[in-house]
């Protein structure tokens, strides 16, 4: 099982249903999205609810009116994470790759204490595999696609303005 929380700041919030559906159809084992709309009221996320609601994985769809920012979106969606690993991906984020999750999964099962791995930005080639980054070597902000041992993310929680991947790949 795979927890898969995509924060979704108001402004992109007509991003969602693409990423959601990408997400859907390159997904290889059984996952839950929570997806957590930052700003905004519920009239401004009706097509997204709505796309939800005939979509066929589980899923919790959270809102915070007035708008909180990332880093408390984030620790939000981390109180409903149960599963081992919890993958962090944006709504403009588009998975292309069918075994994405079997190649981070690689990373985890060869070093057990990694607490976070992402991917290249932008990455075009299916067979480039997923980054452990050393912790003098962290993501460069603005990372939107990672994947993190759920229970280091809830130990290390992101806050203020630090970027969240970036900060979580200092450890």
């Amino acid at each position: 099982m795979l927890d898969i929380i995509v924060p979704v700041p108001i402004c992109n919030v007509e991003l969602a249903p693409d990423a959601i559906s990408a997400i859907a159809q390159h997904t290889d084992v059984p996952f839950r999205i929570i997806v957590v709309v930052d700003g905004g009221v519920r009239k401004d996320f009706e097509q997204l609810e709505a796309f939800l609601s005939g979509f066929e994985h589980s899923w919790k769809l959270l809102h915070n009116n007035p708008p909180v920012g990332l880093n408390q979106t984030l620790r939000e969606a981390l109180d409903e994470c149960t599963a081992k690993l919890t993958a962090i991906i944006a709504p403009e984020v588009r998975l292309m790759d069918p075994q994405w999750f079997g190649k981070i999964q690689v990373v985890f099962h060869r070093d057990p204490i990694c607490g976070i791995v992402d991917t290249w930005p932008n990455t075009k080639s299916a067979t480039l595999h997923p980054v452990r980054r050393a912790h003098n070597n962290p993501t460069s902000e603005g990372c939107r696609f990672a994947v993190v041992q759920t229970a280091f993310a809830k130990k290390t929680p992101p806050f203020g303005m630090n970027d969240p991947i970036s900060y979580w790949s200092r450890f």
